[in-house]
């Protein structure tokens, strides 16, 4: 579970926890209450920079304390939780830029560079597992394509398209590819949170991949 997945779970379950996170000999520790992350820190690092280094990093070991949630009366970070992972995902792309090629640099420009973004409540809970996301992705890669990033997020407008429009704006992405959604209700919002990051809208694509489902 990466750091992203593991806080947004906090957010939406409403914890109230210590985090402790360990990283290459370096330790974070997040407070949480009632699901917003309100104190961290890393060495001298605190706030939300402190959130910021804890998400970008890739590998490593946490703990979470239900009974240490109090062991900080300390409030250092200047956004809730939602807002400290779209900052925090807004960074790791601007640190991306210059590791993964553009369409003009790239050797194989012939080749589809393609992102999967699965919007689901109880996935991103741990409640059941991602089986679309994968499905989409080894389709992709049986085409020859490129994944360049596969995320999990919660039904939740801000979210899909704060997590959406980095892709789109990076120039390193042909194709973004969302799944997911909670059915026919109030919280389906996924072709919304979509549309809102689209230039233009091609009538009958949707109704084909539809008929072909």
């Amino acid at each position: 579970m990466s750091m992203i997945d593991l806080m947004q779970s906090l957010e939406m379950g409403q914890k109230s926890c210590r985090l402790i996170v360990q990283h290459d000999g370096a330790q974070g520790e997040l407070y949480f209450a009632s699901g917003q992350c309100r104190d961290a820190k890393i060495g001298k690092v605190e706030g939300d920079d402190a959130v910021y280094k804890v998400v970008l990093w890739t590998a490593g070991e946490f703990e979470i304390d239900f009974n240490a949630a109090n062991a900080s009366t300390k409030t250092t970070t200047t956004r809730n939780t939602t807002g400290l992972l779209m900052e925090a995902m807004r960074l790791m792309d601007e640190s991306n830029r210059d590791t993964v090629p553009t369409r003009e640099s790239s050797k194989e420009s012939s080749q589809m560079r393609v992102a999967v973004l699965t919007v689901s409540d109880s996935v991103t809970k741990g409640e059941r597992e991602d089986l679309s996301g994968p499905a989409v992705v080894a389709f992709c890669r049986g085409l020859g394509w490129e994944l360049l990033r596969r995320c999990m997020f919660p039904t939740i407008p801000q979210i899909s398209v704060s997590s959406c429009a980095p892709w789109r704006d990076s120039g390193r992405v042909d194709v973004l590819l969302t799944t997911g959604g909670t059915g026919i209700g109030p919280r389906d919002n996924t072709p919304e949170a979509t549309q809102a990051v689209a230039d233009r809208i091609v009538p009958g694509l949707s109704e084909e991949c539809a008929a072909k489902d």
